[in-house]
């Protein structure tokens, strides 16, 4: 496999490559050794795929003198040979070892050199993500290298990184800047997916990702929802848009969301959903109050629910959003009060009522 891993082929150029070493029929070792008339015409997955030019995606197999078989593609040299049968099932599929990859000058468009290094932070600046770019830059350790250089760094099957914009960073900042340094890099590899997916991969793949934050206990997951023409990211903290591409070349995609998406190892959700109110009474009539349980305290309170764990050590006070409205959250919890001190109120006037009749009659 080294005269295939050291020549610098693209990642097209390898599927191509591999594609040829696929036969589209059942050749165990017993049926490559009882070849009619001595050679056979093979049709490969490279082939099938379209992509090969006329019938450069088919491998001639030859007996040989000896027993030996030989395989060619289709107007190549006759270079790899049948080794041995490593599994068969028969009429299935088998898998066979061969001397050497098979020559593919023909099959395979020529080794291209390496892509030039891309000014990653250049192009996130240029396009409305300069506040991230600037502190991506800020952080040297890895694997946030991986985001700044990613055609330098051995980073499998691409990248695809999610940048919060400008307006959105810039009020998240003093948030992120309370973080310890390990949960700032945690926080900058989360936005990343060390996988390519163009825009349309995107669109047609709902569910969780893993990131390069992801490591054993810590998922730090995000999940892919999309509808329509509509992409977005969520956990269990907040959801965000995707709205631009700044660059979609494999194997490296990078998209502008409009808010910033919290991972919900390193931050809480701020509310609480209040209970809804209980159905009011119909026909005038009071509800009876519940009865106490015997022998229990009855000015005994219960305890608070405890807040959800927190992996990584994140302080449970509340904190601004990640666009900095702290006022609008606020004035949600104020309101949240106002409909829990409701239904409380409610809830004494029914019991006044109840004792009231009660007295009455």
């Amino acid at each position: 496999m080294s005269a295939l891993t050291s020549k610098g082929y693209t990642i097209s150029t390898l599927k191509n490559i591999l594609s040829l070493h696929v036969l589209l029929d059942y050749f165990g070792a017993k049926k490559l050794h009882q070849i009619g008339g001595g050679s056979a015409l093979a049709a490969t997955l490279f082939q099938a795929t379209g992509a090969a030019p006329g019938t450069t995606g088919f491998v001639s197999i030859t007996m040989l003198r000896g027993g030996k078989v030989g395989f060619r593609p289709d107007g190549g040299d006759m270079s790899s040979f049948f080794v041995k049968s490593i599994k068969e099932v028969p009429y299935n599929i088998s898998v066979i070892q061969i001397s050497r990859i098979l020559p593919s000058d023909i099959a395979a468009p020529a080794p291209t050199t390496a892509p030039a290094e891309m000014n990653i932070t250049g192009i996130m600046s240029a396009n409305g993500c300069k506040v991230f770019a600037e502190t991506l830059l800020s952080e040297l350790q890895k694997p946030i290298r991986c985001l700044l250089n990613p055609n330098q760094e051995s980073v499998e099957g691409g990248m695809t990184v999610f940048c919060p914009g400008d307006d959105a960073m810039k009020g998240f900042l003093p948030k992120y800047k309370n973080l310890t340094a390990p949960k700032k890099e945690a926080f900058l590899s989360f936005l990343a997916v060390p996988t390519y997916y163009s825009m349309a991969m995107l669109k047609s793949n709902n569910g969780p990702m893993n990131t390069l934050a992801t490591d054993g206990a810590n998922k730090f997951e995000l999940t892919v929802q999309n509808d329509g023409e509509k992409v977005t990211l969520t956990t269990r903290i907040n959801t965000v848009q995707i709205v631009n591409t700044l660059i979609d070349e494999q194997p490296l995609a990078i998209y502008a969301t409009d808010k910033v998406l919290l991972p919900k190892e390193l931050f809480k959700a701020l509310a609480v959903e209040a209970p809804a109110p209980a159905p009011a009474p119909e026909d005038g009539d009071v509800a009876d109050a519940p009865i106490p349980a015997k022998g229990k305290a009855k000015g005994k309170k219960k305890k608070a629910a405890p807040l959800p764990d927190d992996s990584f050590g994140e302080s449970h006070s509340p904190a601004e959003g990640p666009d900095g409205d702290a006022d609008d959250e606020s004035a949600d919890e104020a309101s949240a009060v106002r409909i829990v001190g409701g239904a409380k109120a409610g809830f004494v006037v029914g019991l006044l009522c109840m004792f009231a009749s009660s007295w009455l009659i």
